[in-house]
C-alpha cells in the first residue's frame, strides 16, 4: 500500500511464539515511545512464516506481495 507522502506505508510481518497471544494495538502500543512516529508500523501481519531465497535471506517482494493480499482479506483495498 502506498502514501501519498511518504511512498510506501510501514507494515510489521511477525511470526508468534506458540503460546502467544498479540494483537495490531499492542504492537503499535509497544513501538510508540520508541521509535520515530512514522516508524510506526499502519499494518501489523501475524504470519506463519517468512518467504526465504535459497541463500536464508526473506524475500521483501514477496512479502509485499503477501501484504496486498492480507490486505485484500481484511477488506482493505490497496492503492
Amino acid at each position: 500500500m502506498t502514501s501519498k507522502k511518504y511512498g510506501e506505508e510501514v507494515g510489521a510481518f511477525i511470526i508468534l511464539k506458540d503460546g502467544v497471544i498479540m494483537t495490531e494495538e499492542i504492537v503499535k502500543d509497544f513501538c510508540r515511545g520508541k521509535i520515530a512516529r512514522h516508524k510506526i508500523p499502519k499494518y501489523v501481519f501475524f504470519v506463519d512464516k517468512y518467504p526465504l531465497a535459497g541463500s536464508g535471506k526473506i524475500q521483501k517482494f514477496k512479502l509485499r506481495d503477501m501484504s496486498l493480499e492480507l490486505l485484500v482479506q481484511k477488506g482493505i483495498i490497496p492503492v
